[in-house]
């Protein structure tokens, strides 16, 4: 099936004239390889996975968004627990141009370190042959990880951590001051939605971080509320879910948000009377 664009309608310029609203659809969220379409210059959520997750952990909030906005939603996977942060980039990037095809204006909802990625796909060359037009961030090490930090200076937890987890972690250990001064800023308008809930069965990580006090009262169990968050001149809009890190994505009010944000340019419109 051909999908085919409509005018950019007033709901989606935010994103520019560089994306148009696609017909909606009632085909199924795709998965990366599923086969790209001929498109004209429509938008596209692409979906990216945290570290050591899959293509699966996206699609359910890929479909409620594609309920809710008629935009085609694709999961893209990648090799998070193989590779450093630049090479995941590149691997990424190609990716995500064969998933969508040249002409597509993408929009990236990510989760945990695929925020991390995005924005280490944005100081690719031409971006990485890829047409950004916005994204939505879902509890990112925007700031680093100060638990990556702590486990790599323990010589055998460390040890174990980077072999189970990969390359990525050493660069996932940057200091706030390192990140922001050495990763790329993210595509605009950016959101950011910040999960809250510090000690959850379904977080093994928030185990270890609140037995040794590792974090502050304000986190996930996974990141400091601080380790989330980006200057205010490269975020449009900024929640929060009352939500572990692992699963913020598949919080029943996240789908909402992110189909706010990318139809309005917030989570939360202020509707007209």
């Amino acid at each position: 099936m051909t999908a085919h664009a409509a005018s950019l309608p007033a709901e989606l310029s935010h994103l520019g004239n560089r994306a148009s609203l696609s017909q909606p659809s009632t085909a199924a969220p795709a998965a990366c390889g599923a086969g790209v379409r001929e498109r004209q210059a429509e938008v596209v959520v692409v979906m990216l996975h945290g570290l050591m997750r899959g293509e699966a952990s996206m699609r359910s909030l890929a479909r409620s968004v594609h309920l809710a906005t008629g935009l085609e939603c694709i999961s893209v996977g990648y090799p998070s627990s193989s590779m450093s942060l630049s090479e995941l980039a590149a691997v990424t990037a190609q990716r995500v141009r064969d998933a969508c095809g040249p002409d597509a204006a993408v929009f990236a909802v990510t989760h945990s370190m695929g925020g991390v990625v995005l924005r280490h796909m944005q100081g690719l060359p031409g971006t990485g042959g890829v047409r950004w037009v916005g994204c939505c961030m879902l509890a990112p090490p925007n700031r680093g990880s100060t638990v990556s930090r702590r486990l790599l200076r323990a010589p055998v937890a460390g040890a174990v951590f980077r072999a189970l987890a990969g390359p990525a972690v050493v660069d996932l250990a940057s200091t706030p001051e390192q990140c922001d001064a050495r990763w790329p800023a993210p595509p605009q308008p950016c959101g950011i939605i910040a999960a809250t809930v510090s000690l959850s069965v379904l977080n093994p990580t928030s185990w270890m971080t609140t037995a040794f006090g590792m974090l502050p009262a304000e986190s996930d169990g996974t990141l400091a509320l601080e380790e989330v968050k980006l200057p205010d001149e490269l975020v449009t809009d900024f929640t929060s879910l009352d939500s572990n890190h692992s699963f913020v994505m598949c919080h029943h009010d996240a789908g909402e948000l992110v189909s706010n944000f990318i139809k309005y340019g917030r989570f939360r419109p202020v509707y007209p009377r």
